[in-house]
């Protein structure tokens, strides 16, 4: 029984020391290499209009502690994990637990398949990518943390890959922009179309926004405050930007009479006041009104407004 016990503590010995950091710093070249391919990544992101905040390549658990504070403190939307090598788990979850955003792995090979005949210990670790991804998955899923998906493929000549990375940069910047969202909200949901029935609070649960609850009324004061030099400026913009179609062009809405113009002109700039006094990024409603009253004239000359904020980029939606 002695004569095993230096075996085993020797064995022992070599599974505590072995850690990506020490197996990048003990084989020459590798991690230039790496940081080569991370590198690639990085500037192909870019290069598509990602705004990139890298922590370098993390290899054990310290430096991961020091990125998650990194991100957390830059305020990062979206963490993509590009796998390089072997990735050791202990140097991923501390990252995601603290950056605290969606998350999607990426594991490229940098070619299709190894150069067997000419093969070294550098170019299979240089190939090592996805072999980490069950090691990685089950340390996430034991803390409970659900990647929001997974791209495996090869860094070069595998435009299917790219895409669907691409793809999820498009829902990464939609995420960021409703993540940061206030949402106002004028009347109540239209109950003739169920599917648009929704519950605010699940979204600033869900994203981080908020829904600003606003009244009619809130509209109202201000389209009294429009001036009438605000309104020959809407004016201007109006008539520069839709097209007036003849007399007869439809012969149930007829054309516009200058007066509704100048009423939708006037409707235009108490919306764009109410997205600055509130600190809008977007706005959706439904109100009936009774009577033509002032609330139900209000409420029917939204169209033209709404376009007009809609295409500077703050979405306005009516029937909500």
């Amino acid at each position: 029984m002695s004569s095993l016990q230096p075996q085993l503590r020797q064995r022992q010995d070599r599974r505590v020391r072995l850690r990506a950091s020490h197996v990048l710093g003990a084989v020459s070249g590798l991690r230039d290499k790496l940081i080569g391919h991370q590198t690639h990544f990085e500037n192909r992101l870019r290069a598509h209009g990602v705004h990139i905040v890298s922590a370098g390549l993390i290899d054990e658990s310290r430096p991961a502690f020091e990125a998650g504070e990194m991100f957390r403190r830059e305020g990062i939307d979206f963490l993509i994990c590009y796998v390089s090598t072997y990735a050791i788990s202990s140097g991923v979850l501390p990252v995601v637990q603290r950056a605290g955003v969606p998350l999607l792995i990426v594991s490229l090979q940098p070619n299709k398949a190894m150069d067997y005949a000419n093969g070294t210990t550098v170019m299979q670790l240089e190939h090592d990518n996805a072999t980490s991804l069950p090691e990685m998955c089950n340390a996430l899923r034991r803390a409970n943390i659900e990647p929001v998906g997974m791209v495996v493929g090869t860094l070069h000549d595998d435009e299917r890959a790219w895409s669907r990375i691409f793809d999820w940069c498009k829902i990464a910047r939609a995420y960021a922009a409703v993540r940061s969202a206030r949402i106002g909200m004028i009347g109540h949901t239209y109950e003739g179309m169920l599917d648009m029935n929704f519950d605010p609070t699940m979204f600033d649960a869900k994203f981080g926004m908020h829904a600003e609850h606003l009244e009619m009324d809130d509209l109202a004061v201000r389209v009294a405050q429009v001036t009438d030099e605000q309104i020959e400026r809407k004016l201007e913009e109006i008539h520069a930007l839709f097209d007036f179609p003849e007399p007869g062009a439809d012969p149930i809405a007829g054309p516009a009479k200058p007066e509704d113009v100048r009423w939708a002109a006037q409707v235009a700039c108490a919306i764009d006041k109410l997205f600055k006094d509130f600190g809008l990024t977007a706005l959706t409603y439904y109100y009936r009104g009774l009577d033509g009253n002032l609330n139900e004239r209000i409420g029917a000359t939204f169209i033209v407004g709404s376009s007009l904020l809609t295409g500077q980029g703050f979405p306005v939606a009516g029937g909500a």
